[in-house]
């Protein structure tokens, strides 16, 4: 009897290791080890002993993601729904340890950082087969379609992420940036007031507010949202300079001229930000400093025609008639050499 026994519990154990190779079973120990290339050395193992296996091209999956390689990683997933799309599927979306989603997540991320976004729409649409229920999808989906110039249906997938979430600030304000790109002003506010609100510290929400109220000649509004902007990117040339113009229409010359010092001190070559400098020094009559600034400008480009203009008026103004018309002169021929 002991020895039927014995032989007995043997064949339990034959069956029990059988279930999976020794391969899996050491991948996944090294995986719980935090040995992740050992682990890959063991599943690439077993992919050739199962090769019609799809677990173990999930965890060969899962390895490369320890690695934070996520592009191997979605490679062996897709392996894997190849083998059985419906099974495994269903085991990616119940599996509670595991977020395959954020796999593909991160890969969609990866395409679109190199500008590769169809590659990324494809990763993304299989992190919303996995998860159809995560905003962070559907919002980074819009993206990449906005990316490929296809903004309308951006717009439509950012409607579905605030559908999911309606606290996802990033739609709301990618909408509303979508409306401001198409100068649909009034519409584009709807959707920034509420981004921002969602996030106050979003980077580009309050710039894009600041532009719709502009357009809509709200300038206090744009002030205020422009100083926001600034505030949380202090390094966002584009709002310093947006903010300038704002107060250069609104009489604030000294404000406006700290805030395009802000500009060139982020870009010092900025010629824009040069020649506003000289028109507001113009209009506070202070012709020799707006001749400076056109200088400056005209070292760093001798094609802004505009600068020419501007030295001709001051010295116009500062009674040198002969030194305007050469001025004049010169801006004449820039156009003229700029336009062919």
């Amino acid at each position: 009897m002991r020895r039927l026994f014995s032989l007995t519990l043997g064949a339990i154990l034959i069956l029990i290791a059988g279930c999976e190779t020794q391969y899996m079973t050491s991948g996944k120990i090294y995986l719980q080890q935090d040995n992740p290339d050992a682990a890959i050395e063991q599943f690439q193992n077993a992919v050739k002993a199962e090769p019609d296996n799809p677990d173990v091209y999930l965890w060969l999956g899962k390895a490369y993601v320890a690695k934070r390689q996520f592009v191997k990683a979605i490679q062996q997933f897709n392996i894997a729904l190849g083998k059985n799309k419906e099974l495994v599927l269903d085991r990616m979306r119940k599996d509670t340890k595991f977020s395959y989603w954020v796999s593909y997540y991160n890969t969609a991320i990866i395409f679109g950082n190199q500008g590769k976004y169809e590659k990324g729409l494809e990763a993304i649409k299989k992190a919303e087969m996995i998860a159809p229920d995560s905003s962070s999808n559907y919002t980074y989906h819009g993206y990449l379609l906005s990316m490929l110039g296809k903004e309308a249906d951006a717009v439509k997938i950012y409607k579905k992420a605030i559908q999911i979430n309606p606290k996802d600030a990033n739609a709301y304000i990618n909408i509303g940036t979508y409306f401001v790109k198409n100068e649909k002003y009034k519409e584009a506010i709807n959707y920034l007031e509420q981004g921002v609100k969602l996030d106050t510290l979003h980077p580009k929400g309050y710039f894009y507010l600041g532009v719709a109220y502009t357009n809509l000649k709200k300038f206090d509004k744009a002030k205020e949202a422009y100083q926001r902007a600034v505030k949380n990117s202090p390094k966002d040339r584009d709002a310093w300079f947006d903010l300038a113009v704002i107060q250069v229409k609104q009489s604030k010359f000294e404000k406006a001229i700290a805030s395009l010092n802000s500009v060139l001190g982020i870009d010092s070559t900025d010629t824009d930000a040069y020649v506003l400098l000289s028109k507001i020094y113009i209009r506070m009559k202070d012709y020799k400093k707006a001749i400076a600034i056109a200088d400056k400008t005209l070292k760093i480009d001798p094609n802004k025609c505009e600068s020419y203009d501007l030295k001709g008026f001051a010295y116009r103004e500062l009674g040198n008639k002969k030194m305007a018309a050469k001025e004049y002169k010169k801006g004449l021929n820039c156009k003229k050499r700029t336009i062919k």
